[in-house]
């Protein structure tokens, strides 16, 4: 875990960013004040937070649209697990730029970030707050709609095998018929076909899906998807 400390410590002053903060730590009384995300805390703290950070699993749904992710983010939300929303991030970002949403401005805001910021722009984002999640001390997260092969690398680097990619997958055809038929935000044939392709060209949204670590077909109905998930939940140890 990365932690940005800034601190006064008699002659000494600090102010860097250490992948790992424990070997400087050590040499200091467990008192000292550091600051950690904008907020002052004692070392003792920190160490606990690094600890949190080592022991946290954060199950990571990806997906094509309508494969069925957010029936799994929802059925591990209402069992009281918090959830963070890549998506979130670009409609927050939307309603800033333009004081509404659709798929139009979100794809626009979605490419500019990563054009301005960096491919895993959102990602950072993500992580910041899953990261304030742990420190508040939650150790089982789920994050919904990773998108890009930067944003899986960026997991993995951070958490290892603690990020459990999990792929839900469905037939083309049954994907672009349950997006049809939602109740909220329907798409027509060739919005579907439009925005799959800009995902797939433009922000590598193949990759983690190619790459997950479990894969759900979801080609039936609601019922049987969260049955296979919660069996692999259960088989990984996630869930009792």
């Amino acid at each position: 875990m990365a932690v940005h400390i800034r601190c006064v410590y008699g002659n000494i002053r600090v102010d860097r960013l250490f992948i790992d903060p424990q070997p400087f730590l050590k040499h200091f009384d467990i008192d000292l004040t550091i600051t950690h995300n904008d907020k002052s805390i004692q070392a003792r703290q920190v160490f606990s937070i690094i600890g949190a950070m080592q022991e946290a699993r954060i199950i990571v749904i990806v997906g094509m649209p309508g494969a069925g992710k957010s029936a799994c983010v929802d059925h591990l939300t209402s069992k009281g697990y918090p959830n963070v929303y890549f998506g979130g991030i670009v409609i927050e970002e939307t309603k800033l730029r333009y004081g509404r949403v659709n798929e139009e401005l979100e794809k626009v805001v979605r490419e500019d970030m990563r054009t301005v910021e960096g491919k895993g722009a959102i990602a950072s984002r993500i992580i910041a707050k899953i990261e304030q999640l742990v420190a508040a001390g939650h150790t089982k997260i789920i994050a919904d709609g990773l998108y890009s092969w930067t944003e899986y690398k960026m997991f993995k680097e951070r958490w290892g095998a603690n990020a459990v990619i999990v792929a839900i997958a469905a037939p083309r055809h049954v994907r672009h018929q349950r997006l049809a038929n939602r109740p909220v935000r329907p798409l027509a044939e060739a919005e579907v076909t439009a925005r799959e392709y800009a995902e797939i060209e433009n922000i590598e949204k193949g990759g983690p899906i190619a790459n997950a670590d479990y894969t759900i077909v979801n080609n039936a109905d609601e019922a049987d998807l969260l049955a296979q998930f919660d069996k692999l939940l259960a088989a990984i140890g996630f869930t009792n």
